[in-house]
């Protein structure tokens, strides 16, 4: 049984995290690590496109994560990706995860608590109407693929309960340092370890709520835990996405 996976995490100055938007990187990475993303040590943490989860638990309460989504092969129903449900029609996700896929193919599940099984929570398949990858987008680990984010359009209008609900995007200049913050998918487990968590989100709490800061891009491979995990900055998009979207 895949059960949902949540990480808690603090925002710090450092390698723990970092939000990366367009070309750049938080200056705070580059201040701990005293290099460019041209040095060698770089070009090893992005060799392989995957995020890795180190220290998840299990959420014991379906729902808890109701804007959580599973991208979705539609022969098989195999899990692909995370994504984040920001309205009743869009998500936001990885643009790698949607690099070179037909949206006919794929498909999106809300509500979802255990994978395999689908027994917890309310699962509900979605067709997709089309991806959209942003127009910057280069797939590209010795550039640290910039602008990795893309929107996800459903055919059909999700239907709002208890196990599926928006969340709202943090708006632009937000700073979420020395905040609580999340993040959570069904990656495969290996040791310490998830993969396949890429595209999911990165909320962290604001007030009484929770904000999407992050959609999951990449990391180092091994899981050490020296090197950050990198998460594309969603309120340095909100323009693109509300030309999109209207949101």
């Amino acid at each position: 049984m895949k059960i949902l996976v949540v990480v808690a995490l603090c925002v710090v100055h450092g390698w723990s995290i970092a939000l990366k938007d367009s070309y750049g990187f938080l200056q705070t990475i580059r201040e701990t690590d005293g290099r460019s993303p041209s040095s060698k040590l770089w070009h090893d943490a992005v060799a392989e496109h995957q995020l890795r989860i180190v220290g998840g638990n299990s959420v014991r309460v379906p729902g808890r994560y109701p804007w959580q989504a599973s991208l979705q092969y539609r022969s098989g129903s195999r899990h692909i990706c995370g994504a984040s449900l920001i309205s009743n029609k869009w998500l936001v996700t990885a643009a790698h995860c949607v690099n070179g896929m037909m949206a006919y193919r794929m498909q999106i599940v809300l509500g979802m608590h255990d994978r395999t099984t689908r027994r917890m929570g309310k699962p509900a398949v979605y067709r997709i109407a089309k991806f959209i990858k942003h127009y910057n987008f280069i797939n590209s680990g010795k550039l640290g693929f910039p602008n990795d984010i893309a929107l996800i359009k459903l055919s059909t209008a999700a239907r709002y309960n208890q196990y599926v609900k928006p969340i709202k995007m943090a708006p632009v200049n937000a700073n979420f340092t020395g905040d609580t913050c999340y993040i959570t998918g069904w990656g495969r487990l290996y040791g310490k370890c998830t993969v396949g968590d890429s595209g999911g989100p990165l909320v962290c709490i604001s007030g009484a709520s929770y904000q999407l800061v992050g959609a999951t891009s990449w990391g180092r491979t091994g899981c050490s835990g020296v090197y950050p995990s990198v998460y594309t900055r969603v309120s340095a998009y909100r323009t693109w996405i509300k030309i999109i979207t209207g949101l």
